[in-house]
């Protein structure tokens, strides 16, 4: 019903997407005539896009705006339609579930500089094989002006595969001793986040940075190398992005009136950030980590396959573990836990009540806990969080097509 609460918070977005036909020749020709002066940095890939483009956003001395929700369609002509004339710089984040898209992205954008993060498989069942993803995102890079730069990560071999396609110039970030933009030292500083030494242009500087896990100093490296690119001094940019707190879902630490504290991963489980995620929890050295796990999202793997890894992983990497999603998934993740040391009593099933799953975690902790909620965002986890804090939550969906830039702390249905 499109006058109830939830129908008025959805209307604006189904009526975005309807209209990207009508929108996408509007939005061009303001790109190229009325915009064309402004620098468009675009990032694509499968994982990391919206904390690099917060990154790069506050690298270049804008504000680090969160960017929930749809990145591609009605929603990238409408942020096109947000760049003002004299604007230097814009940051937009491109992302694609279907093939046939990012060619015509590109010509809506023009994009002086693209940033390619990582290739997962995410959207594999619509886009096919990694090797099938790869080859639909680099329609990015190809047809670029030799002018334009590409940003890439250079320890991804996809994505050096896709940047052959760059008729341009090339700059690489990672780890790698080969990279143009490197990072060494790196060193885990808790929930404050951690510290590494950036290389650059025969350069280095002491960074630190509120973002946890190693996995997230690559949209950090990202963010320099576009900086030096579009002619930043780094010293400033290496004390902006120090303040770059962690993005809303994406690692979130939240504390608890009780001493306790939660991770909050909630937007998106396909395996990779699951993986990450776990590992993260792992560099944590809690005394009692704790994991509330919904279901992954399409995962290359038969669901045995899948819960049965997962099972594995949680065994060594939390002491409590909360399951939200389907029974037989679970009984796969049950098995490989018990098989790598957790005791039976320490994985609970919540079937797929978030109101169980707070239960389960509040008469498990112990003290100052960690709590790691990782999920698919149509379940909600979030939910946990409020109920954890002691706030009112009666709405008991167990998936919400609510449009993802929608927080359920701000929903008229959570208590009601």
């Amino acid at each position: 019903m499109p006058f109830s609460p939830i129908g008025r918070r959805r209307l604006w977005p189904s009526t975005l997407v309807r209209l990207w036909p009508i929108l996408f020749p509007i939005a061009r020709f303001y790109r190229r005539r009325i915009v064309n002066a402004t620098r468009l940095i675009t990032i694509i890939g499968s994982l990391g896009k919206t904390t690099t483009a917060r990154a790069v956003s506050a690298a270049l001395g804008q504000s680090p705006h969160e960017i929930q929700g749809w990145n591609g369609g009605g929603f990238l002509a409408r942020a096109v339609f947000r760049i003002r004339r004299g604007q230097r710089h814009a940051v937009m984040e491109v992302g694609i579930s279907r093939p046939g898209r990012m060619r015509r992205y590109r010509r809506l954008l023009s994009p002086n500089v693209v940033v390619v993060t990582s290739i997962s498989s995410e959207h594999h069942r619509t886009l096919g094989s990694l090797a099938e993803i790869r080859a639909e995102k680099s329609e990015m890079l190809r047809g670029l002006p030799e002018s334009a730069t590409v940003v890439a990560n250079g320890d991804d071999p996809h994505v050096a595969w896709m940047v052959q396609h760059a008729p341009g110039r090339v700059v690489s970030y990672g780890f790698g001793r080969d990279n143009a933009v490197r990072a060494t030292g790196y060193q885990p500083r808790g929930l404050q986040g951690s510290q590494f030494i950036l290389h650059l242009k025969g350069r280095q500087y002491d960074v630190a940075s509120r973002l946890i896990g190693q996995h997230m100093v690559y949209p950090l490296l990202a963010a320099f190398a576009v900086a030096a690119e579009e002619g930043k001094p780094l010293v400033g940019a290496v004390a902006r992005l120090a303040e770059l707190s962690p993005t809303q879902r994406r690692l979130k630490p939240k504390s608890l009136p009780n001493g306790a504290h939660l991770l909050m991963d909630d937007y998106k489980s396909v395996i990779d950030s699951v993986e990450s995620a776990l590992d993260v929890l792992e560099s944590l050295r809690a005394q009692h980590p704790m994991v509330v796990l919904g279901e992954v999202y399409e995962s290359p793997m038969s669901d045995e396959e899948t819960y049965s890894w997962i099972g594995r992983r949680l065994g060594r990497a939390a002491c409590y573990v909360v399951f939200v999603g389907s029974s037989n998934r679970f009984d796969a993740l049950r098995k490989a836990a018990i098989q790598a040391g957790l005791s039976q009593a320490c994985i609970q099933y919540a079937q797929r009540s978030v109101h169980d799953a707070a239960t389960h975690i509040e008469d498990a902790f112990r003290g100052e806990d960690i709590v790691l909620i990782k999920g698919f965002g149509e379940q909600r986890l979030e939910r946990i969080h409020l109920l954890l804090k002691g706030a009112t939550v009666t709405c008991r969906r167990t998936a919400c097509k609510m449009p993802m830039i929608y927080a359920c702390g701000t929903c008229p249905l959570v208590d009601r």
